[in-house]
């Protein structure tokens, strides 16, 4: 019974949105749920294949048409060769008309979240990036039913890189990139370093909308992106979308990140990952208000070629009511309810710099008077470690983070920790951001962690140990320092 109410569901809502946001019937005029599967899975292998099929034909058309792969992949963002290091003045191969100034860009390029702090739009504008890419595959591939599959990285079984996309690869495998991690290109499985960047136990207890974005956009998210571009284990190659040699892979560098195929079935695990939490009991959509007030671009292209421009409110609510859903859940709607910001209730400012592989030490919190008041009925908040982490260049490497109260037990980095810490982007904010100017201003990446279950506010003294791990590319030498330490209070349901 629950299985025909959810397709019932499902099929009844998205006929009732087709009118509203636009989007094209099937013939016979019923309107289509499209079905994201698992890349391991021998069900997705058609649409792999359609993704092959269409990303070559996107690849011969020139970059002037939206529907080529060089402009799709630039609407996420493109190299400036006076910001990024990147050499396209002396020749780009894939796109003459860009020669690496903003002079050259075209409607629509360099759009993504990633040169704003925080990026509250980073669930949403992602979901509606891969939507309409999926339109142009149904388009040039032939494949009416076609839905872009996902790499299910997080689960052990799914380690390995979907085969179609690695080694040995024909020489026309349109989803074949050198620059990439060469042990992901030869069949190996991610590290088993990488385990606590894909754990998604603490991100998934989550329960502000606010928090999971923050923390899936490090990790997985981050993490999965330096590690494909070969960061983890310092290689570096000659990056085709920079024309410059000697850098990481496409994937570790924003300007070059969507000219990886794997780039769209990694996302699509993203959103996999958000809408099992939307679904479950912690899961509520983000505030709206809050998105509005830091509004960004959402300019897309159909397979027509013809440009859709949504506000954010028109965004926000196109991104939850796709015709979209995945191989093992159904389109349950959202939990409209929204929980609002934190207020910050204990400060620290005083430096903490990483050094090494491990970094444990002990804070001394100012509580902000009259933190008993905002305490009063903590059943219905959750206390939330807040760090603002600046550093002189992006690091490469991700850093587990551990908590407690100095009053309890010694840490133990055996225990399941908060979440980690990536910075993948954080060296894009700092060049694409409004001090881009300043090349002598420090960088910062904020980062927020629900430690509700780590300590009791109703005893907190002000006083917390903090142990930082490190894993991923051990040639790096730290420079990372943890400037302020905040805790606050957040509301939930």
């Amino acid at each position: 019974m629950r299985v025909y109410q959810q397709v019932l569901g499902a099929f009844l809502f998205v006929f009732l949105m087709v009118e509203s946001i636009g989007l094209a019937q099937p013939q016979g005029g019923a309107a289509t749920v499209y079905v994201r599967k698992n890349a391991s899975t021998p069900a997705a292998k058609a649409d792999l294949v359609a993704l092959q099929t269409a990303i070559a034909k996107m690849k011969t058309l020139d970059c002037s048409d939206p529907r080529s792969w060089y402009y799709q992949g630039a609407i996420h963002w493109v190299p400036n060769d006076s910001r990024d290091g990147s050499n396209l003045k002396a020749g780009n191969p894939f796109c003459a008309a860009y020669d690496g100034t903003d002079a050259t860009l075209k409607q629509a390029w360099n759009n993504c979240t990633h040169f704003t702090r925080p990026e509250r739009h980073f669930l949403i504008w992602h979901r509606l990036y891969i939507f309409y890419l999926e339109e142009i595959v149904r388009d040039l591939s032939g494949k009416a039913d076609f839905a872009l599959p996902y790499w299910d990285y997080c689960n052990p079984a799914y380690r390995v890189m979907p085969e179609i996309f690695r080694l040995p690869a024909d020489p026309s495998n349109s989803l074949f990139v050198a620059a990439r991690c060469t042990a992901l290109n030869q069949g190996k499985p991610i590290d088993s370093e990488m385990d606590p960047a894909l754990d998604l136990t603490s991100l998934m207890q989550l329960t502000n909308p606010t928090l999971f974005n923050s923390q899936i956009d490090g990790a997985p998210h981050g993490a999965m992106h330096v590690y494909i571009g070969g960061l983890f284990d310092d290689e570096t190659f000659f990056n085709p979308i920079y024309n410059v040699g000697g850098i990481p892979g496409l994937m570790s560098r924003v300007p070059s990140a969507a000219f990886d195929p794997i780039f769209w079935l990694h996302h699509s695990n993203i959103d996999y990952i958000w809408q099992n939490w939307l679904i479950s009991p912690n899961g509520e959509k983000p505030d709206l208000t809050d998105l509005q007030a830091a509004p960004m671009p959402y300019t897309f292209f159909r397979a027509d070629k013809t440009m859709v421009t949504y506000t954010v409110e028109e965004a926000y609510k196109l991104a939850f009511s796709l015709p979209v859903t995945y191989d093992n859940m159904g389109t349950e709607s959202m939990n409209p309810k929204t929980t609002g910001e934190g207020k910050r209730f204990a400060r620290s400012a005083k430096p903490n710099a990483l050094r090494g592989r491990e970094t444990t030490f002990s804070a001394k919190l100012d509580i902000d008077q009259p933190a008993t008041l905002m305490l009063a009925n903590e059943t219905t908040k959750r206390t939330v470690l807040h760090l603002i982490v600046s550093f002189p260049k992006e690091p490469t490497g991700t850093y587990s983070v551990y908590v407690r109260n100095s009053a309890e037990k010694k840490l133990d980095s055996r225990e399941q920790s908060l979440g980690v810490m990536n910075f993948f982007g954080a060296g894009h904010h700092a060049m694409h951001g409004p001090d881009h100017g300043d090349h002598n201003k420090k960088m910062i990446k904020e980062f927020r962690f629900d430690i509700t279950n780590k300590i009791d506010v109703k005893k907190f003294d002000g006083n917390l140990d903090i142990l930082i791990k490190k894993s991923g590319n051990k040639k790096e030498t730290d420079d990372v320092t943890i400037d302020e330490i905040h805790i606050e209070s957040w509301p939930v349901k």
